[in-house]
Order: C-alpha cells, then sequence, then structure tokens
C-alpha cells in the first residue's frame, strides 16, 4: 500500500538521513513556521523495507558537492531565505 508521509530536515549544515522507501516518490515541502526546518511529504511503498536516504540542505550561494542531486528549493513567505535540498 501506498502512502503519503511527512518527514524533517533540519536547517544545518552536513548530511541527514531519513528512513524512506528506496522507491518513495517526493511530492512537497515547505519551510517550518520557526524557519530553521523543512518539510518534505513523500509517497512510500508501507510493505517495502525502509533504507537510510542521505539529504543536505544549502542557502544560495553556498558551493554544493558533485555527487549529489537537486531534490527541491524551498523559501520563507517574504523570499528573504532560500534553501536548497539535496539528496545523495
Amino acid at each position: 500500500m501506498r502512502r503519503v508521509y511527512k518527514y524533517h530536515l533540519e536547517i544545518i549544515s552536513g548530511p541527514q538521513s531519513i528512513e524512506l522507501s528506496s522507491d518513495a516518490r517526493f511530492v512537497h515541502a515547505r519551510v517550518g513556521m520557526d524557519g530553521e526546518s523543512i518539510f518534505l511529504w513523500f509517497e512510500v511503498d508501507t510493505e517495502k523495507e525502509p533504507t537510510h536516504r542521505r539529504f543536505e540542505v544549502f542557502p544560495t550561494g553556498y558551493d554544493v558537492p558533485g555527487h549529489l542531486h537537486h531534490l527541491v528549493t524551498v523559501s520563507t513567505l517574504d523570499l528573504q531565505l532560500v534553501w536548497h535540498v539535496y539528496e545523495g
């Protein structure tokens, strides 16, 4: 069965992992009201074993390692702060 679940990333430097099924599909992202976290929604297969998937958050203008793949860009409502979420 497939379901959509919400996951949390902190806006910090360095890798963070989320346990997702390997074929989980990204659905949506949003910055938390506190401006210090990002919420990601994925559609996951609840019958498959979850694996650790690695994500990193970068502010605009920062270097991004070449092995990472862009997932989504999110910002505060006033567009003053913008972050880019990468997976890899």
